[in-house]
């Protein structure tokens, strides 16, 4: 992918002397970059952020942002 002056990323990581995403854009452009690498990252959940909320009904009636962690619809 270019931009509007031909350049891909791996050309602006160079120019801009990002040496890790260079190295990162290298990997990817020759398919050897592994993207199921695990870092781990503490992500300060609370409880309620781990609620499973596969009960909520999404469909063309219920708009997306009315859908709650507690699986119900707002009215």
């Amino acid at each position: 992918m270019l931009n509007h002056t031909g350049e891909t990323a791996l050309d602006i990581a160079r120019k801009l002397k990002h040496p890790q995403c260079e190295d990162l854009l290298s990997q990817v452009k020759s398919g050897t970059f592994n993207h199921h690498v695990h870092i781990p990252y503490k992500w300060n959940l609370q409880k309620e952020d781990m609620m499973n909320d596969t009960n909520c009904v999404i469909d063309d009636k219920i708009p997306l942002h009315s859908c709650t962690s507690k699986g119900s619809a707002e009215k």
